[in-house]
Parts: C-alpha cells; sequence; structure tokens
C-alpha cells in the first residue's frame, strides 16, 4: 500500500472516529460520573488563574486534593492529562462541550495512529484486513466510557503516545540494515530509541498503562522484525551463521535496553508514591479482597473472561460493576470453573500451534505446500502481534502487578480492543489457512498458485477449491455484520452518556446489583425534576444500604420537593446524627464518613430542615446553620437565596414592615397535581395573638417557586473554586431586603 493511499485511510478513519461519536446532546451533556472530580472540582484545573497552581499538577495526584505522597493519595498521577483539562478550562471554562469536542478529537487521532500501527503489526496481512481492523477500532462500542466521558481522556490520551512510540520505533528500525551495526545504523536506532521513550513517559503521564509501551516494541522486533520462533530463540547463540548470531545478538542489545528503560521509569513512578501505597475499598474489587490465593485466582481469571466478553460481544457495557455485580468463583465446584479451564485451555491450544515448527516438504519442487507453510507461519506471527496488543495495554489492570481500585471497567479496555480488532478481520484468512492445511496432504505434489489448471477443479490449490472459498467469504460477511452491529452499539452506548438518568438507568439495567446505580440514578432523576420515579429507586437502594447517609439526604430531599415532610423528617434527623458523628456509610462504600464529606453532609440536612420547617423563622435559621456548618456549599447558598427571596416578598406585602416577626409565617407544605410540592404561606393566627395582635392577617401570596436541584450543580460549577464571587452575589441579594436582615450577611 503506498503512501498516499495510506495517508488517505488513515485521514477517512479519523473522520469515521468523529462522526460516531457526534451526537450534540451528548456533546452539551454535563459533567458525569468521575468528571467533577478530575475537572470541575479539581484544584489543579480550575486554578489555573494562580501561577503557583501549575506546579500543583506535578505534586498533586488526578483528583487534585492529595499530595501523590500521603497515604490518602488515590495515587493515580496523570499530569499530562490533568494539564489537557487545565487548557481546556484556561480557554472555554466548564463548557462540557469543548471537553467532549477534544475528547473526540483526540479518539480521531488515535483511530489515524491504527491504520500504520497495524500494517507495521501485521505486515502480512492485506490491506483491507489492516483497514477492516483499524475500522472496528474506531466504531467499538466499548470505548465510548473512554471518549463519551470527559474522564475517560486519560485512556485515549495514553493510547494516542503508545502508538506514537511504537510507531517511531518500528519505522525507524524498518530502514535499518540486517545485521549491520555501521554508525549511521546506531545513529538511527538510538534515535528511535529515544523517541519510544519520550513517548512512553508521557503515555505512562496520561494513565498507567504506557508502561508497557517499549514491551510491545521488543515483541515485535523479536517477532516481526527479526522473524524469531521458539526454534531460532533456542538455537540463535550456537548458530554457526555469523549473520544469525548478529541478528540474534542484536536484538537481545536492543531489548535490554528498552527494559532498562522500562525498569527505571517504572521504578521512579513508584518513588513518586512515597513510602505508602494505595488504599482500596473491599466492595470495590471484592477479588483482591480474597483471603486465599485460590479464591483470588479464580476470581481473576473470570474477571478476564469477561472482560473479553465485552470485547466479542460488547452488548452489556455499565458505568458501575461494584455490589458484587460479579461474585468471587469461591471453589473449583463453582459453575464458572468450566469456563476458566477453557480460557487457559485455549490460551495453551493456541501457544502450542504457534510454537510448532512444520516440517518443510521433503519434495524441493513442492512449491505450493512451501507457500502454504509460509502463509501458515506469518498468520501465527499476526496473532502472537494481536495477543500482544490484547494483553500488554491491559497488563496493570489485571491484579498481577499492582491492585486496582475496580472489578471491571470499560474504558480500560480502550487500547487493549486494537488487539481484537487486528484479529477480528484475519479470522476468515487464518482459518482458511488451518482448515487448508489440515486438509492438504504434505506429500502431495500440486501446481503453483500461480500456474492452476483450468481444466479441472481437482489440479487446483485447496485455497482456490470452490468449498473453501465459499467458506473464506461467508466468514468476511459475519466479520463485515460483526462491524456494523458494533457501530450500531457504539451509536446506543455514546446516546447512553448524554446524561445522568440515561447512564444510571443503562446501569442498572446491566447491573441492578450495583451499590453507586441505584442511589446515583435515583439521585438523576430527583436533578431532572422526576421526583416520584427517583423516590421508587431510591427507596429500594434504601433497603438495601440502610446505613448510607446520602441516601437518607437523597430520599429525604425527594420526599420534601414531593410535599411528603413527614417521611423525610426522620430521615433527615437519622442522617444528620450519623453524619455529626462521622458513622454510616459514605459513597465511596466505607464504613466511616470522611472529615471533609462530614460537613458537606451536614450542611445537606440542614438544608432538609428548611425544606421542611413549618415557619418562615425556621426556614431561614436552619439554611444559615447549614452555611455556617459549610460555607462553600453551592447546595446551601442556593437555598438560602431563594428563601431571602421569599422572605422579601413577604415583607414586601405585609403592613407590619420590618417589625413582622417571621415565626407567625406559617409553612405548609402540601403535594400539587404534578407530584410536586405546593408551598403555602399564611399567618399563625394562635401565634399572633399569643404575641398581643389584633384580628388575623390576610394570607400573603408570594413567589414561592424553588430551584430543581439541577441548579444546584449549575452554581456549583459556574462558582467552583469562586466562592468569594458566590458569597458576594448572596450579600447583594440579601441586602436588598429590609434592615431587620441585614444580620444574614
Amino acid at each position: 500500500m503506498g503512501p498516499a493511499r495510506t495517508v488517505l485511510l488513515c485521514v477517512g478513519l479519523a473522520s469515521v472516529g468523529v462522526v460516531q461519536y457526534w451526537d450534540w446532546e451528548t456533546l452539551h451533556g454535563p459533567f458525569l460520573l468521575d468528571d467533577r472530580g478530575t475537572v470541575s472540582q479539581n484544584p489543579s484545573v480550575i486554578e489555573a488563574a494562580n501561577p503557583k497552581s501549575w506546579a500543583r499538577v506535578w505534586t498533586h495526584d488526578y483528583w487534585g486534593h492529595d499530595k501523590l505522597t500521603l497515604p490518602s493519595s488515590h495515587k493515580s498521577f496523570r499530569p499530562i492529562t490533568t494539564l489537557s483539562y487545565r487548557w481546556n478550562f484556561i480557554f472555554t471554562g466548564l463548557d462540557t462541550f469543548w471537553y467532549r469536542l477534544t475528547n473526540v478529537i483526540m479518539h480521531a487521532v488515535v483511530c489515524f495512529l491504527t491504520v500504520p500501527t497495524v500494517l507495521l503489526s501485521q505486515p502480512a496481512s492485506r490491506p483491507w484486513e489492516a483497514l477492516g481492523g483499524a475500522l472496528t477500532f474506531a466504531v467499538h462500542p466499548v470505548h465510548a466510557e473512554s471518549v463519551s466521558n470527559i474522564t475517560g481522556r486519560a485512556e485515549v490520551l495514553a493510547a494516542l503516545f503508545f502508538m506514537l512510540g511504537f510507531i517511531c520505533y518500528t519505522t525507524a528500525h524498518e530502514q535499518l540494515p540486517s545485521g549491520a551495526w555501521r554508525a549511521r545504523s546506531v545513529v538511527r536506532f538510538l534515535v528511535a530509541y529515544m523517541l519510544a521513550s519520550v513517548c512512553m513517559v508521557l503515555s505512562l503521564l496520561s494513565k498507567e498503562t504506557g508502561i508497557t509501551t517499549l514491551v510491545v516494541c521488543a515483541i515485535w522486533d523479536a517477532v516481526i522484525a527479526c522473524g524469531f520462533n521458539l526454534h531460532t530463540a533456542l538455537s540463535g547463540w550456537a548458530a554457526t551463521s555469523a549473520e544469525v548470531r548478529c541478528v540474534w545478538r542484536g536484538w537481545a542489545v536492543r531489548t535490554a535496553m528498552l527494559a532498562v528503560m522500562t525498569i527505571a521509569v517504572g521504578i521512579w513512578r513508584l518513588w513518586l508514591n512515597g513510602e505508602s501505597g494505595a488504599t482500596f475499598i473491599a466492595e470495590q474489587n471484592p477479588a483482591a479482597a480474597a483471603e486465599s490465593r485460590l479464591e483470588r485466582g479464580l476470581s481473576y481469571s473470570w474477571i478476564y473472561i469477561r472482560n473479553l466478553g465485552l470485547l466479542v460481544y460488547p452488548h452489556q457495557l455499565c458505568c458501575d460493576w461494584t455490589g458484587g455485580a460479579i461474585p468471587n468463583v469461591e471453589s473449583l465446584g463453582d459453575w464458572r470453573v468450566k469456563w476458566i479451564a477453557l480460557l487457559y485451555g485455549s490460551f495453551a491450544s493456541w501457544l502450542v500451534w504457534v510454537l510448532r515448527k512444520r516440517a518443510q516438504p521433503k519434495d524441493a519442487d513442492d512449491k505450493v505446500e512451501k507457500v502454504r507453510i509460509d502463509a501458515l507461519e506469518c498468520c501465527k506471527k499476526d496473532t502472537v502481534m494481536a495477543m500482544t496488543w490484547l494483553i500488554l495495554p491491559f497488563l496493570m489492570s489485571m491484579n498481577l502487578i499492582t491492585v486496582v481500585g475496580f472489578v471491571m471497567a470499560d474504558r480500560v479496555l480502550y487500547l487493549s480492543a486494537l488487539g481484537w480488532c487486528m484479529c477480528l478481520p484475519t479470522l476468515p484468512r487464518i482459518l482458511t489457512l488451518v482448515v487448508q492445511s489440515s486438509l492438504a496432504s504434505p506429500s502431495s505434489s500440486v501446481q503453483s498458485p500461480a500456474e492452476p489448471d483450468a481444466s479441472s477443479g481437482e489440479g487446483k490449490p485447496a485455497s482456490e477449491q470452490p468449498g473453501l472459498r465459499r467458506f473464506r467469504h461467508y466468514l468476511a460477511v459475519a466479520v463485515m455484520a460483526i462491524m456494523a452491529t458494533y457501530s450500531y452499539l457504539c451509536h446506543y452506548q455514546n446516546r447512553v452518556w448524554r446524561n445522568e438518568s440515561s447512564l444510571w438507568g443503562n446501569g442498572y439495567s446491566v447491573n441492578p446489583k450495583g451499590h453507586l446505580i441505584m442511589s446515583d440514578w435515583g439521585k438523576s432523576l430527583a436533578n431532572e425534576g422526576r421526583y416520584l420515579e427517583a423516590i421508587g429507586v431510591l427507596e429500594v437502594a434504601m433497603d438495601r444500604s440502610p446505613g448510607t447517609v446520602t441516601l437518607m439526604g437523597s430520599l429525604g430531599l425527594s420526599y420534601a420537593y414531593t410535599g411528603r415532610c413527614d417521611k423525610a423528617m426522620p430521615l433527615f434527623q437519622r442522617g444528620l446524627l450519623y453524619s455529626s458523628q462521622g458513622e454510616g456509610l459514605s459513597d465511596n462504600l466505607s464504613g466511616t464518613i470522611e472529615e471533609g464529606k462530614q460537613q458537606v453532609m451536614v450542611g445537606i440536612f440542614y438544608v432538609g430542615y428548611s425544606h421542611c420547617a413549618t415557619n418562615l423563622q425556621s426556614m431561614l435559621d436552619y439554611v444559615k446553620k447549614a452555611l455556617e456548618v459549610h460555607p462553600t456549599s453551592s447546595f446551601a447558598m442556593d437555598h438560602m437565596v431563594k428563601v431571602t427571596g421569599i422572605v422579601q416578598n413577604v415583607y414586601r406585602q405585609s403592613d407590619r414592615g420590618n417589625k413582622l416577626d417571621l415565626r407567625m409565617i406559617e409553612v405548609i407544605h402540601a403535594p400539587g397535581p404534578d407530584g410536586k410540592r405546593k408551598l403555602d404561606f399564611r399567618y399563625n393566627e394562635a401565634y399572633y395573638e399569643e404575641q398581643g395582635g389584633e384580628a388575623a392577617v390576610p394570607a400573603v401570596a408570594v413567589d414561592t417557586t424553588i430551584l430543581p436541584p439541577k441548579q444546584h450543580q449549575k452554581i456549583g460549577d459556574l462558582y467552583s473554586g469562586h466562592t468569594e464571587e458566590l458569597h458576594r452575589l448572596l450579600f447583594k441579594l440579601v441586602h436588598k431586603a429590609p434592615a431587620a436582615l441585614a444580620n444574614l450577611s
């Protein structure tokens, strides 16, 4: 394939990558899942105006709150990804469209690099096979979490630098004279080596999977560049041919250099963590918490099978796999052990097939058999490289080198999917050759494929026989059908990420056991004003986790927004007690509530008290308490603004002016016709008379519109990191009220 055609294909693949994820609603969707932690609430991103904060990117973890060396740190260090968020913030603020558009463009660049990556990894593959592999990668639905989710940019950036490093090394290596170590060759290799090493470091600083970049290069060097197999590897040092010895020893030197760089960078990365390691909760990764080695090994193996299933048949993609979604394999009697045995048995059979050397035909004129054997050897190399791309980028998520903080995640398969995508289009050729090799007789003497006998079908090579030709065509049609299915599923999965309710609703349909799914789905429904639906979901979640204080807050507020304060107040009281004492479960599934989270939850429950207050003074007092506990709470500030507006209207319409006692204004909560609450305000005649009042004053009609919770998040995102501006806004609104309200500031 010529350079011009290759570039044209690369541009076409990049366009497919853009079109596949170009959904206007998804691109303009809100921050989802971990996006607030990595972007909108990350000090390393939103404090871009502070020159000193640039150093914070290189000293703090991915979430920006803890130094990497502290025991409380998550130990995820991805400064390149954080810098990309920071540049987004500098130019576009917190407009999610530009963040997601950047993700899509980066995915398009990765798709652009996929074509040369496949061609270099599988040089024996036909052009349409390379195109098919790259196209499958561009439309694979497992990428939706990495592209549509802003936080998934780490995977895309790591893959981009990973491929660049591989292309730099392999392209320069291909220009080296075979077995030559002249000065020009050495300089060329050193340049390629340094470029690949720089790309590896950049990939590592984007996501930890980048550490295996040079390992893939070393395997390519052995399998493709040097053409080694088991037999040449065993006999390379003892070979009598000077050329063979030179090739073998040259590869050994290059591999040693790649290994030294990889180990050195890995040690440096571990040193950055300090003396403490990452700590995870058992519910986030139950397999890693198993006491028995047998249980851990079997559970890990089953997770590998589930991940492989997502690549082959990605119909159950989910944003949360916690909560016992994948139970541990506790004994050899578990039914899943059969599938685990099948996995390792298949892998062992593949290894035997790859390592077995087929004997050359004794007849020197048997050209067809020689061509068949050579083609089969090329297929073996293709599958080795496909397995390399499948396994090595996934290595850091296999719980073998380090324990990860999740059971399974679609995003970690972003680059590993390339291995499966390389296999899929080449399956017709490989299976045809395998069948052909098993049917053909080694001793048969048939004509060359270049000179077939036109008079009889029997004289044709096996590859040209009608049966095998139809078999190959059927396989090719099946592969194209799989690609079309992947494209549809990718579009569907991209749409799933358009908003919270869609994301968590899809998560519930796939994994109803997820700890976060039920609670976050309920919260998202409440944020959209669908309170009755939210209550139904949150009640189920509350039954599962009765001690979760965040659920108490969400369910209590949903009750309050529908006028059912009789059910909301017990939840607020219990939640306030747990939060004040630091007890109960939080969103991270731990048995205690973190110190910072305590303030947040106490503030939320005081706001809940305010929503269910029986008089206007209590409504005002409780929201003031919420701000005293958590002064930067946008949720409490927003409610304070609304309550202040109500008080202003009351004073404006009252004939008592500043002498009006707000305790006289009774708040009546009642469900409205649409399921949402209806607030009524009236003078409490009994209290009015107790205070020496005269005749009852008519009821006061005021604007009681309360912003739905989704507005709270919008305010939080808008003013995140700019608390002073929000306080000034509140100060102005408060001081529009009469002098009696001046103390609120």
